[in-house]
């Protein structure tokens, strides 16, 4: 067994890096430890679907938390480290990795389970246009959620920045209309490695699914990056 700091350190460093052109933005190893802090128990032996995961955050709940992990993701690098990782800390039977595109909806993939009890994604921020990369993606982890589950979104919420308070009011909308509700915020306890704005933090969400969702987004018209 590795301790917390040791698979922190362990992951940090073997991640890809970062493709601005997909916004990829690597968390701080203290901000991934601080995540853990603040968040794993609500993952603790549950079933948790990630949509990209180029933080490797799923790799930690699934060795420290026994989270039951299924990550879709579009990005080659990640899945082949995820799985080496998945082999060298002997996590094979929690966590699984996908190749997935989220312009499709997931009906169009076999994840390892009908529907989850929670999910976690750190989406495009989508400066200029209103998160509709994040809403694809809450799309996408509603779609497999189940009823009363729990989803955690890394957005952030900025007054510095005009475009995230916009897009946030925005988001807040898409939540409501899709039968959830915010449950719980944590300000700006994110930091990152190669974000051009090197003082924009992000924020924890949680919400919950009250009942199914009606307003999802399945017609792609647009970039869902920026």
């Amino acid at each position: 067994m590795f301790n917390i700091v040791k698979i922190i350190e362990l992951v940090a460093k073997s991640r890809p890096i970062a493709n601005d052109l997909i916004e990829q933005y690597l968390m701080k190893p203290f901000s991934m430890q601080e995540q853990l802090n603040k968040t794993g128990l609500n993952f603790a032996n549950k079933k948790a679907l990630f949509l990209g995961d180029d933080d490797h955050m799923s790799i930690l709940y699934s060795y420290i938390f026994g989270t039951h992990s299924t990550v879709l993701e579009l990005d080659d690098r990640i899945i082949k480290n995820q799985k080496e990782l998945e082999k060298k800390l002997n996590i094979q039977k929690l966590h699984k990795i996908l190749k997935f595109n989220a312009i499709y909806d997931t009906n169009t993939i076999k994840t390892p389970f009908l529907e989850y009890d929670i999910f976690y994604i750190n989406p495009p921020y989508g400066s200029k246009n209103q998160l509709f990369g994040a809403k694809v993606w809450l799309s996408r982890c509603l779609e497999k959620l189940k009823i009363n589950g729990k989803g955690f979104i890394v957005l952030p919420i900025n007054k510095n920045y005009s475009w995230s308070i916009k897009n946030m009011l925005s988001f807040q909308t898409f939540v409501l209309e899709n039968n959830c509700v915010i449950i719980n915020i944590e300000k700006d306890i994110h930091f990152y490695f190669n974000h051009k704005d090197s003082d924009l933090t992000s924020t924890n969400i949680w919400i919950e699914k009250l009942s199914e969702s009606k307003k999802l987004i399945y017609k792609i018209e647009q970039n869902l990056y920026r």
